[in-house]
């Protein structure tokens, strides 16, 4: 929105000067911090692929699927912290033997 066309508008509807362009401009402060909400994303190559098997890894998006992602690899770190657990266990018992 322009600035002649707001007043022309602002005057005709009985409005504040200048409240028009303020709600314009928080409105574009509100959609650049949506940019730069988007353009955050951690580093998933630090993973490897076969964890999102049921997926296109490379189509991932941070910002849509960033539940999913969570979950799946603390899955992963579940189920490797079980089998590390089980293994220390085992092991100790051998020692004892």
């Amino acid at each position: 929105m322009n600035i002649p066309l707001s007043l022309k508008i602002e005057r005709s509807l009985h409005l504040d000067e200048g409240l028009l362009m303020t709600l314009q401009v928080y409105y574009d402060i509100e959609l650049e911090k949506k940019k730069e909400a988007q353009s955050y994303h951690p580093d998933l190559s630090i993973y490897r692929k076969i964890l999102f098997w049921d997926t296109d890894f490379d189509k991932l998006d941070w910002n849509t699927n960033k539940r999913y992602i969570i979950n799946r690899i603390l899955e992963m770190k579940k189920k490797y912290l079980k089998q590390f657990v089980s293994m220390v266990k085992t092991q100790s018992c051998r020692c004892w033997t």
